[in-house]
C-alpha cells in the first residue's frame, strides 16, 4: 500500500507540474474564469481553466514561465452561451508577444521633456502614478528665480486650470491629484500640457501633451514582480529592459526614477 500510494502522489505531483501557469499582465474586455471571479493584471491563471470572454475581441496578455508573453484570444471553436464565449486555457489561441522593441533602450535617465517622448513605443500614454518623479536640468529650466513646472489643464468650454507643479533639487514632482480637473464633473474631457513658466520672460513654454493612465491599483509594480519571478535570468540589466517594455506596453511610458526604484527592490526580493 505504501509504494502504490507514494506512486499516486508521484503522479499528481507530475500532472500539476505539468499544467502550465501565466500570470496576467494586461486585459482587453472583460474576462472572467467559469467562477466569475474577474481576471485582471496580477491574476494567476492555467490550462485547466475555462475563460469566459464578453466578445471575440477580448484579449488576455500572460506571462509564460521561461518562455516569454503570450496574447490569448479565443479560438474559432470557442463555445458560445448565452452572452458569453466560453473556452479552455490550454485551447485558446495564443500568439508570441514581439520582443525587445525597447531592449536597446538606454539605461541611462531621461530628463523633461525628454522622459515624455512617446515616439520609440506602441503605447502613447504615461503612466500616472500616485507619485511621479522626473529629473530636469537647471541650466535649461533654472527654478531658483521663481521659475516653474506647470500643468495646465484645457476642458471644453472652460477657462485653462493652471496647476503649479512641485520641483525638489532636479526632481520634478508630478502627483495624480494635479490632474483633476477641479470642480468640472469628471467625465469632462480634459487635455493635459506640461509647461514651464519663466519668470524673468514672463511666459510660459508648452514643453508636451501628456495623455495619461491612471495607475491606481499599483498595476507597474505586479507586472515587475510577475516578470521577475517568472525570469531565471539573473541577468538584471536585460531583465529591467524586459520588464520596462512590458509596463509601458500594457500601461504607459512609466518615470524613470520610480520604475527603476520598483525594479531594484522586486529584484532584490526575487533572488
Amino acid at each position: 500500500m505504501g509504494k502504490k500510494w507514494l506512486l499516486f502522489l508521484l503522479v499528481i505531483a507530475c500532472s500539476m507540474a505539468g499544467q502550465g501557469q501565466y500570470t496576467v499582465t494586461k486585459v482587453i474586455g472583460h474576462v472572467t474564469k467559469k467562477n466569475g471571479e474577474p481576471i485582471v493584471t496580477g491574476t494567476v491563471i492555467n490550462d485547466n481553466d475555462e475563460l469566459q470572454y464578453s466578445s471575440p475581441n477580448d484579449m488576455v496578455r500572460a506571462i509564460v514561465p521561461g518562455k516569454g508573453i503570450y496574447v490569448f484570444n479565443p479560438g474559432p471553436n470557442a463555445e458560445k452561451k448565452q452572452n458569453r464565449i466560453v473556452e479552455v486555457l490550454r485551447s485558446t489561441m495564443r500568439v508570441r508577444s514581439k520582443e525587445g522593441y525597447l531592449s536597446g533602450r538606454n539605461s541611462s535617465m531621461e530628463t523633461v521633456p525628454d522622459a515624455f517622448d512617446l515616439s520609440m513605443g506602441d503605447n502613447k500614454k504615461i503612466l500616472v502614478a500616485d507619485t511621479n518623479r522626473y529629473l530636469f536640468d537647471h541650466s535649461r529650466y533654472p527654478v531658483q528665480d521663481g521659475s516653474r513646472f506647470v500643468l495646465q489643464i484645457n476642458r471644453d468650454n472652460d477657462k485653462p486650470l493652471i496647476r503649479v507643479l512641485e520641483t525638489q533639487g532636479d526632481t520634478l514632482f508630478i502627483y495624480s491629484q494635479d490632474f483633476s480637473p477641479g470642480r468640472a464633473p469628471a467625465t469632462t474631457q480634459a487635455h493635459f500640457i506640461l509647461g514651464y513658466y519663466s519668470k524673468p520672460k514672463r511666459s510660459t513654454e508648452a514643453l508636451t501633451e501628456i495623455s495619461p493612465y491612471f495607475d491606481s491599483s499599483g498595476d507597474m509594480t505586479t507586472i515587475i514582480k510577475a516578470i521577475v519571478r517568472s525570469e531565471k535570468k539573473n541577468d538584471a540589466s536585460s531583465l529591467q529592459s524586459e520588464a520596462y517594455a512590458e509596463v509601458w506596453l500594457d500601461l504607459g511610458k512609466p518615470s524613470d526614477i520610480d520604475f527603476q526604484r520598483v525594479f531594484s527592490s522586486e529584484f532584490a526580493a526575487g533572488r
